[in-house]
């Protein structure tokens, strides 16, 4: 390449798109921390406790950038842990899924009928574990379909993916449920 088109071309080129790249981050960023500033003054002046349900639902999934249908009850008794508050608003949005809240309202239990009040337990660890062994069980028909030139390979690969992916967010949500459990009612860590 000429030096000349090199000087011409290329390098204002270049210029140009690390000039616009520097500026989204920086406007990414800039509109991030606006996001998360109005739920922050929301929580630190104590509003959040008269502000209506669905502007508390919108700050909510601004400042964590959820998409999700959220109940503002939940919403309020994650806010009510005080010094734990934004974790366990994070423990909540990420395991929402495994959780519920309590007739009285004061805090969060599993998703099972009957004996609510306990945590999942050791139940991550195995669903973990069966996950990773059906891995494996499905990993090993597909090695031996595709060495016997079976065109259903392909199946017992996407399915063993499909599987492991299911059982790690499974035991990632019961998991993060298990920590949300560890809060107890009225803003003190277990």
């Amino acid at each position: 390449m000429d030096f000349q088109v090199w000087q011409a071309v290329v390098v204002p080129l270049i210029i140009g798109l690390l000039t616009l790249f520097v500026n989204w981050s920086h406007n990414v960023a800039s509109i991030s921390h606006q996001r998360t500033q109005r739920l922050r003054d929301l929580v630190h002046s104590g509003e959040w406790r008269t502000v209506h349900p669905m502007v508390l639902v919108m700050d909510v999934r601004e400042a964590f950038n959820k998409r999700i249908n959220l109940d503002p009850r939940a919403l309020r008794l994650a806010l009510d842990y005080d010094d734990h508050a934004f974790a366990a608003m994070r423990h909540y949005l990420a395991a929402r899924e495994f959780v519920r809240i309590s007739e009285d309202g004061q805090r969060f239990q599993r998703m099972a009928h009957g004996n609510v009040d306990n945590t999942y337990g050791n139940f991550p660890i195995y669903v973990a574990l069966v996950g990773l062994l059906v891995y494996t069980a499905l990993m090993v028909a597909f090695f031996y379909l595709e060495a016997q030139g079976v065109s259903a390979a392909g199946f017992a690969l996407i399915s063993a993916i499909l599987f492991m992916l299911t059982a790690t967010w499974v035991a990632f949500g019961m998991s993060t449920a298990n920590r949300l459990f560890k809060l107890r009612p009225g803003g003190r860590a277990g």
